[in-house]
């Protein structure tokens, strides 16, 4: 079952804030969700991602490509909803900028790799020289990103993107 948290926020019993859509930053236009997705794996999160529309724009992990979008992000959803999730980023084994472990970084969008946001001493390959290709949030600094393997059952989801692809080319 995938549980959604979206916008339109909404004070439970319990206290927590669930959200029935996803929320548009009005700086750039684009939606954003943050999906509960805890056995899927990188690959199966993009994919799914990408197979999702909101008012007809297209789906996919979230680029966070400047210090706004990602304040936006925090201030949206806050730090705990956001930490341990994929997000749009991946290395590139075949980019004239790959090396390990910083370079060949890339969004699955194809948007120039400008702004980064990562934990200190990250990108790392913590688990061997190639191994850590994926981008995520982390949960025990949340809103800083990680290099992680592709691995399921270990993040918590992912967030998800809803922009015009037609203006980035696509």
């Amino acid at each position: 079952m995938i549980k959604r948290i979206c916008a339109a926020a909404l004070l439970t019993a319990a206290g927590p804030l669930v959200f029935a859509t996803p929320i548009q930053n009005p700086r750039n236009g684009h939606y954003y969700e943050v999906v509960d997705l805890p056995a899927a794996s990188w690959t199966e999160s993009n994919a799914d991602a990408s197979s999702r529309t909101y008012l007809e724009l297209q789906g996919h992990l979230a680029t966070i490509t400047s210090w706004n979008e990602n304040s936006f992000l925090v201030r949206t959803f806050g730090k705990r909803a956001l930490g341990n999730r994929w997000i749009g980023g991946y290395q590139d084994k075949h980019s004239s900028e790959y090396s390990e472990p910083a370079g060949g970084w890339t969004w699955v969008t194809g948007e120039p790799w400008r702004f980064t946001n990562w934990f200190r001493n990250e990108p790392n390959d913590a688990g061997g020289p190639g191994s850590e290709n994926w981008l995520v949030i982390r949960n025990d600094h949340p809103a800083k990103w990680n290099d992680f393997p592709d691995l399921g059952g270990v993040m918590a989801g992912y967030v998800i993107e809803y922009e015009d692809m037609a203006l980035l080319g696509h």
